[in-house]
């Protein structure tokens, strides 16, 4: 038992034994060895203050006794170490390092200088504690915490309250895991950093469903950088004005998308609260959503330089004034539900959750890609498309509002949709055209701003009440087109640079369906049958009656003579007539046009 401090400039060796502190402090420059039993009945610190050189740190077992260090060494540990609190303090320089041993802090952890820097093992820090004074809490106000493997957790997964203060100090984590029960406070009192090129930290990684009313990862002033790596966080308040993330605008965020930060849940289904994030106008790099049954906000507009990944709950888009762009979407589970202002996604967006919109716009610079497990609520509001549509296998993709725009510049962007599903109102802006690898159903309005639908050997299907505005010689349906009328319709057809609408009109007001093609071709047979002289070398539709039982009565837009090719022929309309081919012959439908 030692009577009072004790100093020395050499080793300190416990051999065997028990050496009682009795509440003094001991201060040893050189290298502290423990095979023995190092103990105290009240508070006292073991203090490691030498300066130069590499020394090492021996284990030792009671909550009564404080790890400090100070000065130039640099420290290793050697054994397990169980201490009251662990504090690097504002004279201290270099490195302390645990590399495979376990440490396990019962009241504060503090550094104010120097580096705590942990390549394998564990820091446990056990108290539930949010406090910033730094011999009660977990504080880094100097220097740097460096996790480069191992474990470090501050309060354990029992605790709600326990938080880590940076303020002044750097968080650098390239490897390993960091816990933090509660949440992660940067500069409420003085600039903090974080830099994080690997590994994982987890915030909130207390797993009961009740919560602090305070944001969980909560960035006032200083920087982050954020550039591999993964950040879990697990849940926030109850209250919407406390958020899952929230950086303030003056900080600085160098974001990479190869750095992921999930909104989870570690509470087996329990979470009862939405999630809120608001990065302060700042990038952030891949975004997942797993929260089952609950919603993700973004607070304020944002850009996600990754992929926004949709495992369970619901993304939503609810506010006029906010867009969220983002890289690329994957969704496997859950919904995206768009009311209000925009998600703009710069390239593939695959879809195989639930898509709801009811307002704003839901934009896609690359391929929309909707599965067999794609369901849709699309009752408003806009997709727009550059890329291509792969709905194919979209069986349950059957909207009954809002209007897809196809804006992209590439030559022939692809549309495919499921034989069951329907598009409602489409328009065209693509002077390079658009083409169909299937067949396509519009039940609302279609329209023509630049470029052509070229259905190939497929049909593009209208509704019965469908309507068609804009087409002409270089914007039409260059193909197949098809619609139920009961009252004359205007075909939109031509071959991709000719326009050739044609009036379709039932002889009496009962639904059938016609199908058009314009072909600026012969047909493969001229023949002409009785009271025919020829028939146009130049041109011809297909016209068919696919169900109902109405004859119809046709007519075009009569211009000039050369557009329907009659310029070498008698051009006389008494003597031009609708004909048709039987299977063998052109007969005379003794009606002119």
């Amino acid at each position: 038992s030692i009577g009072a401090q004790i100093h020395t400039e050499w080793d300190w060796i416990i051999t065997a034994r028990t050496l009682e502190m009795a509440g003094n402090n001991i201060n040893c420059a050189g290298n502290f060895i423990n095979s023995g039993t190092l103990s105290s009945s009240a508070t006292a610190s073991l203090q490691l203050d030498g300066n130069g050189g590499t020394t090492n740190c021996g284990g030792f077992s009671d909550t009564d006794i404080n790890l400090r260090k100070q000065g130039s060494s640099q420290i290793t540990t050697t054994g397990d170490i169980t201490c009251r609190g662990f504090h690097l303090n504002g004279s201290n320089s270099n490195n302390f390092i645990i590399d495979g041993e376990t440490i396990t802090v019962d009241k504060y952890v503090t550094i104010e200088a120097g580096t705590l820097k942990i390549t394998s093992g564990a820091l446990t820090a056990t108290t539930n504690t949010g406090s910033t004074n730094i011999y009660t809490g977990y504080n880094l106000n100097g220097g740097t915490l460096d996790i480069d493997g191992g474990t470090v957790s501050f309060g354990e997964t029992s605790d709600n309250t326990a938080a880590l203060n940076i303020n002044g100090g750097t968080l650098d984590v390239s490897g390993g895991t960091l816990n933090v029960s509660d949440e992660i406070i940067v500069g409420a009192i003085a600039d903090g950093t974080i830099t994080q090129t690997g590994g994982t930290i987890n915030i909130r990684n207390y797993n009961g469903s009740d919560n602090q009313g305070t944001h969980k990862f909560d960035v006032d002033a200083g920087t982050l950088n954020l550039t591999a790596g993964t950040i879990n966080i697990n849940g926030e308040s109850g209250t919407s004005s406390h958020y899952s993330i929230d950086i303030e605008s003056g900080v600085t965020v160098n974001a990479d998308a190869n750095h992921t930060i999930v909104i989870m849940d570690n509470t087996s289904g329990t979470s009862t609260e939405n999630r809120y994030i608001d990065m302060g106008g700042k990038h952030i790099g891949r975004l997942p959503h797993d929260v089952g049954a609950k919603n993700l906000y973004f607070v304020g507009s944002h850009n996600i330089l990754g992929s926004l990944s949709i495992l369970d709950g619901t993304v939503k888009a609810d506010d006029a004034s906010e867009t969220i762009t983002v890289a690329l979407i994957n969704q496997s589970g859950g919904f995206i539900d768009i009311s209000a202002g925009e998600i703009e996604c710069s390239g593939k967006a695959d879809i195989d959750g639930k898509l709801t919109i009811s307002g704003g716009t839901f934009d896609v610079n690359g391929e929309l890609e909707l599965s067999s497990s794609t369901t849709e609520n699309v009752s408003d509001g806009s997709i727009t498309l550059a890329g291509d549509f792969d709905a194919a296998n979209a069986n349950n993709f059957t909207i009954t509002g809002g209007t897809m725009t196809l804006d992209g510049s590439a030559s022939d962007v692809d549309l495919s949709l499921h034989s069951s599903g329907n598009l409602y109102n489409l328009t065209v802006n693509n002077s390079n055209g658009v083409a169909l690898s299937g067949g396509l159903a519009i039940n609302g309005t279609l329209t023509f701003t630049s470029g052509d639908i070229n259905t190939s050997t497929n049909t593009l299907t209208l509704g019965s009440s469908s309507s068609v505005s804009g087409a002409n010689d270089d914007k039409h349906v260059n193909g197949t087109c098809a619609r139920s009328i009961t009252s004359s319709f205007l075909f939109p057809v031509g071959d991709g640079t000719r326009y050739r609408a044609i009036s379709v009109a039932p002889e009496n007001a009962n639904a059938t369906t016609y199908s058009v093609k314009y072909n600026h071709a012969a047909h493969s047979d001229l023949t002409v049958g009785s009271g025919l002289d020829h028939v146009s070398p130049g041109y011809h539709w297909d016209i068919n009656r696919t169900s109902g039982s109405e004859n119809a009565t046709l007519s075009v837009a009569w211009t000039y003579q050369e557009q329907y090719g009659t310029t070498n022929y008698n051009h006389d309309p008494l003597v031009i007539f609708w004909s048709y081919f039987d299977g063998s012959d052109w007969r005379n439908i003794q009606s002119p046009p």
